[in-house]
């Protein structure tokens, strides 16, 4: 039986405008302060999809957040990358996963980058990590386009 992963979202920027923006209308119209708040939204729906496929151990939903035509680590190739990834979930047993938000910047192509303290527990391994993803856009919402730990 798999545990329920668990997300904990703490943002550090104010919400309290969020409800007055309409994701259908696009939050490219917004620059600086106003698109951070209209995306956060949408990248909290994202991370929240992620994390529960993730803890799911749904490795085909788990690699549907990134986009499929490359890997978000520059130092392993897409296909050595899958097969790790589809490897350590096969072999994780009981996962939770917890982020802290730290930050959401919008990038002038309307890319996104997030940052955050990700705690990740499974049978056999546990980590406290800082990392920061780099989301863009395609015709099935966000991916992942590059993710790295910083140290």
């Amino acid at each position: 039986m798999s545990a329920i992963p668990l997300v904990l979202f703490v943002l550090t920027m104010p919400l309290t405008t969020l409800t007055s923006f309409a994701q259908d209308e696009g939050c490219e119209r917004y620059k600086d302060q106003a698109a951070i708040e209209c995306y956060s939204k949408e990248v909290k729906e994202f991370l929240q999809s992620w994390v529960v496929a993730w803890g799911n151990r749904d490795a085909d939903a788990y690699m549907g957040h990134y986009i499929p035509f490359r890997s978000p680590r520059i130092d392993q190739p897409r296909d050595q990358w899958e097969a790790d990834r589809r490897h350590r979930l096969a072999q994780a047993g009981d996962i939770t996963v917890t982020l802290e938000l730290d930050s959401l910047g919008v990038g002038p192509d309307g890319n996104l980058d997030v940052i955050f303290v990700q705690n990740y527990h499974s049978d056999n391994y546990s980590d406290v990590v800082k990392k920061q993803l780099f989301l863009t856009h395609d015709e099935d919402g966000l991916k992942i386009q590059r993710e790295i730990t910083i140290d």
